[in-house]
């Protein structure tokens, strides 16, 4: 090819985007240059750097690029867990850190982390960190209660006894705010407490009316409290103690956020709606104007909102979209900028997915529709509305449950596609589901381990706390997002601290130090496939591991041996027995026999923890946030399709150089340079 020639259509492909860029005003980047796109929290920093939190990592942009931070076993000043939840930053321009296993904080100017040191050594996930008028930075975790650390000796923080001995809460808090008159209201799974500091005095606000999971608690500038659970919205009058209720309208279903800002703008996030917005005038909750922020972002799950120093607003859509809009006061239009791997709105992400015994799929979207497909892709039935599915689960017996987000597990009616409550849950989401070799499920509670139904009399036993080992194992972090059965009725439990694994038939935790100590606890494993060979694989955030528990072998797959990418999202084995690994940049083939591995790429590159197989059909499924890509492992070719590049043509300042000619006193090739695979250039 011509450098020469095609530089200029480099620089006309740059000017027609640029002008398409103005007039559309937006801008794509690609999420490959953030460390993932499950947004959760966003903050400024004192030097003017804007701070991502994801699931996997935290992310700084300088207004160019991204910069990632990850966990490092072998750094203590390292991220403690790659699971970002919160960021705030304290009246000294100190940094802090909430994850899913502690809180850090960074000084000013560093970028380095220091771990706070809790009461009893515990590494909560926590959800919300704020500093409150005595200038100490309060933390709220779940299981673990509220601690606060005061920032002139940040290293250590204070166990709240009076506070986290509350009965019925079980340490397990969702949000923070202090009014006026220096009463902390604090957000729980079944209401709102009110904490008097100066007496230590607390007491539940309105039990009979809020007695819901707490998604957010805001004050405006008058004073007023807004509570949202995530059914209603309620406001509290501060000067006449009166509560108001604001409830969204009934096919918007479920608040998953709220945010409001320092012009006392609330807006809701509906589960896979996008927005909706407080009308302060008629106190009522609407659907935007149509142009406006919210509008945009409509069929999308909002899940942060930030407003930087500038007036920027920054907003990540899980498994979407960061979007960044800005306000042009020449034109006082809205413009901004997409950080994002799609170019345009996304409207039914895939959250579950399974076959049924006809080869049929079974699609959860968070747009709260459960959707029955041919495998032809023809749409055969749409289920109960407002059915939101974490998790999908085909059993021996044919029949289908289905975890919900905030509502328990489910059995599916096939016919009609109604769901039938079996266990109901408000507080945690049904994040996976397993089957024993009895036929009893067993399904994990997001932040609350896991319980096992047997299904012959309905019976529920929940397995947190209860299930030891002689010699103390037990399960080691309760944010379980997968689980299988073996061959061997042993359940493998995939967390946010790595993985374990519960004999079933002896009701104890197994001891895994060989495969333990090479996952560690830093890594968090997302998805196991227990394969027709007895091997365990463990998808994980950084690599993908095969475990041969009978062996104490442990084989580790990654970038550096060919994996698309470290960022594991779907395991599948197909009739061959050949394993199937979607990742956030395509897909790979592996041969357990050889750990040879394949690399693949479609148009859909960043696929979610979301797969299936069809033993029927012999068909693959990998979802997405896009969609659902599909194929039969038997029509797909090993073969390589790299092209061989041909130079047409060489320019050097300008001037048309021919392989004849020399530079540095050599020639620049023997060879025409259509026809040669080597150039001789001094530099």
């Amino acid at each position: 090819m011509s450098i020469r020639k095609s530089t200029k259509i480099l620089i006309l492909l740059l000017l027609a985007f640029s002008i398409h860029a103005t007039a559309q005003r937006s801008l794509s980047y690609s999420i490959d240059q953030m460390s993932d796109n499950r947004f959760h929290a966003i903050c400024e920093d004192s030097m003017g750097f804007i701070w991502i939190g994801t699931e996997n990592g935290l992310n700084r942009f300088d207004g160019y690029r991204f910069y990632h931070f990850f966990h490092d076993d072998s750094d203590s000043l390292s991220l403690c867990s790659n699971y970002v939840k919160s960021l705030f930053l304290d009246n000294d321009g100190r940094l802090w850190v909430g994850t899913g296993r502690g809180v850090q904080y960074m000084n000013p100017g560093e970028k380095t982390f220091h771990t706070v040191k809790l009461s009893d050594n515990v590494m909560p996930y926590v959800y919300q960190l704020s500093q409150l008028s005595d200038g100490k930075i309060w933390v709220v975790t779940s299981g673990y209660g509220i601690h606060r650390i005061d920032p002139a000796s940040p290293d250590t923080g204070e166990n709240m006894t009076a506070i986290n001995s509350q009965a019925g809460v079980n340490g397990m808090f969702r949000a923070i705010l202090e009014d006026r008159s220096g009463i902390i209201w604090l957000g729980t799974p079944l209401g709102v407490i009110r904490y008097e500091p100066s007496t230590e005095q607390q007491s539940w606000f309105m039990p009979d009316i809020i007695n819901r999971d707490i998604t957010g608690l805001h004050m405006d500038s008058k004073g007023d409290i807004y509570i949202t659970t995530n059914r209603h919205l309620y406001k509290f009058h501060s000067k006449t103690g009166d509560l108001e209720s604001i409830t969204p309208p009934e096919e918007l279903w479920e608040i998953t956020h709220s945010f409001m800002d320092g012009s006392d703008n609330l807006s809701l996030s509906i589960r896979g709606k996008g927005l909706i917005v407080l009308n302060h005038s008629t106190n009522e909750l609407q659907r935007p104007d149509a142009g406006s922020i919210e509008r945009i972002l409509d069929n999308l799950d909002v899940s942060v909102m930030y407003n930087d120093k500038v007036g920027n607003k920054w907003v990540g859509c899980f498994l979407s979209q960061l979007m960044l809009f800005t306000e042009n006061d020449s034109r006082n239009s809205l413009s901004y900028r997409q950080f994002s791997d799609y170019r345009e709105p996304i409207s039914g992400s895939v959250t579950a997915l399974t076959v049924d015994h006809n080869g049929n799929l079974w699609i959860g979207y968070n747009n709260n529709t459960l959707t029955k497909m041919a495998p032809d892709g023809k749409i055969i039935l749409k289920g109960s509305p407002n059915s939101l599915a974490n998790s999908l689960f085909s059993d021996s017996k044919n029949r289908i449950w289905v975890g919900l987000f905030y509502g328990g597990l489910s059995l599916l009616r096939q016919r009609s596609g109604h769901l039938e409550n079996i266990v109901r849950n408000e507080i945690a989401s049904i994040s996976s589901i397993a089957e024993d070799l009895q036929g009893r499920i067993y399904f994990s509670e997001l932040g609350d381990g896991f319980s096992r139904l047997d299904p012959t009399d309905m019976s529920v036993t929940h397995y947190t706390a209860i299930a030891k080992h002689i010699e103390g194992q037990w399960l080691s972090n309760v944010w379980i997002y997968s689980m299988t059965v073996d061959t061997h009725n042993r359940l493998w439990i995939g967390h946010e601290n790595g993985i374990d694994c519960f004999d079933i038939e002896r009701g104890v935790f197994i001891k895994l130090n060989d495969i333990k100590k090479v996952i560690g606890t830093s890594k968090s494993c997302r998805t196991i496939l227990a394969d027709s060979n007895g091997l365990i694989w463990f998808g994980t955030n950084r690599g993908l591991f095969m475990y041969d528990i009978d062996r104490a072998f442990v084989q580790e797959f990654n970038v550096e041996n060919d994996m698309t990418s470290d960022d594991i999202r779907g395991i599948v084995e197909d009739n061959s027995g050949n394993i199937w690994v979607s990742t956030k940049m395509g897909f790979n083939r592996i041969d357990p026999g050889t750990y040879t591995v394949n690399r693949f790429f479609s148009d859909e590159k960043a696929y979610n923890n979301v797969s299936a197989f069809d033993s029927r059909t012999g068909a693959v499924y990998f979802a997405s946030n896009y969609g659902i890509t599909t194929f039969d492992p038997e029509h797909i070719s090993s073969g390589s399709t790299l092209n061989k590049v041909l130079i047409t043509g060489l320019y050097l300042k300008d001037r048309r150089m021919t392989f004849d000619m020399t530079s540095g006193g050599k020639h620049i090739s023997d060879k025409p340079f259509i026809m040669t695979d080597r150039l001789n250039l001094a530099y």
